[in-house]
Formats: structure tokens, C-alpha cells, sequence
């Protein structure tokens, strides 16, 4: 029983992320990824956007980022 109780312990803790101690990587976060890396970001979390190589710059520009992300910052952007 002890066994149990101690794995269901550290079930939970591993499901209980601290946002402080994360990094959420998001590929290709353009139109509704934008908007879902903005959602994760209101949570706590520091987003890494990673561009994979088909990607084009129209892609990532202006045009293609939902008004309402406008402001949402990476903490690093790769390439």
C-alpha cells in the first residue's frame, strides 16, 4: 500500500509542472499556433519558438500573426 501511495505522490508531482521551471518549445507557432503559444504563455510559461526550415519569412511576418498576438515575446527563437 505504502509502495502505491508513493507512486500515485509522484504521478502527481510529474502532472504539476512549475512554470518557473519550464520551457515550452512550440514548432512553427504562426496563425493558431500563435494563438495557442499566447494561451500557454498567460499560464506561466516561457515559449521557445523553434522555425523549422520550410517556413518561409512571409510566413513569420506581420500578415500572418493573429491581432491578438501581437505582443506575445519567445524567449528564444531557433532557427
Amino acid at each position: 500500500n505504502n509502495s502505491l501511495d508513493n507512486s500515485l505522490d509522484n504521478n502527481n508531482s510529474a502532472r504539476m509542472m512549475n512554470p518557473s521551471q519550464s520551457v515550452v518549445l512550440m514548432v512553427d507557432p504562426y496563425s493558431t499556433g500563435c494563438m495557442i503559444a499566447q494561451e500557454i504563455s498567460k499560464r506561466g510559461y516561457p515559449i521557445m519558438a523553434i522555425w523549422t526550415k520550410d517556413i518561409s519569412p512571409e510566413i513569420k511576418s506581420i500578415n500572418h500573426i493573429p491581432i491578438s498576438c501581437r505582443d506575445l515575446r519567445y524567449l528564444a527563437q531557433i532557427e
